[in-house]
Formats: structure tokens, C-alpha cells, sequence
């Protein structure tokens, strides 16, 4: 979980260097360019300490923080769709990128959440900057942008109740695969009539014993105990008596 943060704040430092290039590019201004860096950073980095000191694991119940993080990411998508101007259109690509790594991270119903409050957001920041700034921002432009975004957003809800299904099925093949194994287990060392256990498990055992006679030079006894006749049992009255 600390690594997958720390990378998350790698990756807003790569992009605070790809936005310096967009402001000596003159599309984006330095304040805002830096205002956005700092934001993205230091939230970055404080789920990373957050996660890191084991506090996630107090004030969360998904000790990854998996949505609040995608959450986080939404947030700055939105800022940076709002400085970038006429390189906005890959901003949407990003937001995109975000989504789908909560697919593999989230139940269906955040992804949901999450994937509207995405629409919201980029919809609240097109019809912001379309009527403060008409000339960079136009109203067919963002109109064709806010379509775009409610198609992407549309589908990865659509692939989230896939992926979750796929993940159910996994889960439950898991599961019955486990509880298969943990049967075999104690088949492979109990005995089915008596519960006891069985050779295979007295050879490991008697193995174990073994090895700590010989370092501390203790004694060791094995006791056989059988009851007197048994067989007599089985031929005269059957094996079902004998079991019993």
C-alpha cells in the first residue's frame, strides 16, 4: 500500500514538471501552474504518510484508501481540466486512466459514485470556464468535451459491474478451493473412523522427536497400545461392529 502511494506521488511530480513545460509554453500561468502542483504533492504525499504510519488502518475500513486517493485524483483532474486551456482535451485521458485503476481497486457502486461525481466536477469546471473565459474555453467545444466525458464515464460504470462479477466468481472459486484443500489436509493426516491421527502424521512426528532427543540427549519412549483380540470382533460380529 506504501509503495502504490509513493508512486502516486511520483507520478504528480512528473506531471508538476510537465506543466512547468506547458507554462514556458504559455498555456498555462505560473501561479495557477504552482498553486495545482502544491495541491496535487502534498495531498499525494499525505496519503503516503498516512498509509505509512499504519494510521489508514484506524481512520478508514479500506485500509488502501483506494477511493478517497481516486477521489483525491478526480479533484485535480478538475483543477488542471480549469489552468490548461487548449491542452485540456488530454486531461480527459487521465481522468480515464484514474477510473480504471478503480476498477481493479474498488466494489462497483464506489466506482459508480465515483465516475459521477467525475461527470459532476469536469461538467461544473467546463460551464465555469466557458462563461468566465468564452475565448478559451468556447461553449461547442466544452459542450463536445462534456459529451465525451459522460460516454467514458458511462462505459467504465458498465465494465464495473463486469469486473466486479468477474471478481465475485474469483472469490468464490478461491474459497471453495481453499475449503478443498483444507479437507484434503485433514485427510491426509487424520484418521476418517477415529478422528486420531494417522500414520503419515505420527512419521512427522516421530521425526521432530527424533531430531530434539538428539539435541538434548532426553530419553524417548513410544507407546503401542492395542486392544487384546480385536480381530475376533471383526470376524464374529462384522467390521461395521468393529468400527462402532
Amino acid at each position: 500500500r506504501a509503495s502504490h502511494s509513493l508512486m502516486a506521488t511520483l507520478i504528480f511530480v512528473v506531471f508538476a514538471g510537465v506543466q512547468q513545460m506547458e507554462v514556458w509554453g504559455g498555456l498555462i500561468e505560473q501561479r495557477e501552474s504552482n498553486l495545482l502542483s502544491a495541491y496535487n504533492i502534498v495531498g499525494a504525499f499525505a496519503f503516503f504518510a498516512l498509509i505509512r504510519s499504519g494510521r489508514n488502518l484506524r481512520v478508514a475500513a479500506d485500509p488502501s484508501l483506494s477511493f478517497e486517493q481516486c477521489l483525491f485524483g478526480v479533484t485535480s483532474i478538475c483543477g488542471s481540466y480549469a489552468i490548461t486551456g487548449p491542452a485540456r482535451g488530454g486531461i480527459m485521458a487521465i481522468m480515464l486512466l484514474i477510473l480504471v485503476f478503480a476498477m481493479f481497486a474498488l466494489k462497483p457502486h464506489k466506482i459508480q459514485q465515483l465516475s459521477g461525481l467525475a461527470v459532476l466536477g469536469l461538467g461544473a469546471v467546463m460551464c465555469w470556464k466557458g462563461l468566465t473565459d468564452p475565448d478559451r474555453y468556447p461553449a461547442l467545444v466544452e459542450g463536445t468535451h462534456a459529451l465525451i466525458a459522460v460516454i467514458l464515464m458511462s462505459s467504465i460504470s458498465v465494465l464495473s459491474f463486469r469486473m466486479g462479477s468477474m471478481r465475485a466468481l474469483l472469490q468464490q472459486q478461491k474459497s471453495d478451493l481453499q475449503r478443498a484443500l483444507d479437507e484434503n489436509r485433514r485427510l491426509a493426516t487424520l484418521d476418517e473412523l477415529t478422528g486420531l491421527v494417522n500414520r503419515r502424521y505420527i512419521g512427522s512426528i516421530l521425526g521432530a522427536e527424533n531430531e530434539r532427543q538428539r539435541r538434548g540427549g532426553e530419553p524417548m519412549s513410544v507407546a503401542l497400545i492395542d486392544i487384546d483380540f480385536f480381530k475376533r470382533i471383526n470376524d464374529n460380529h462384522g467390521h461395521a461392529a468393529g468400527d462402532a
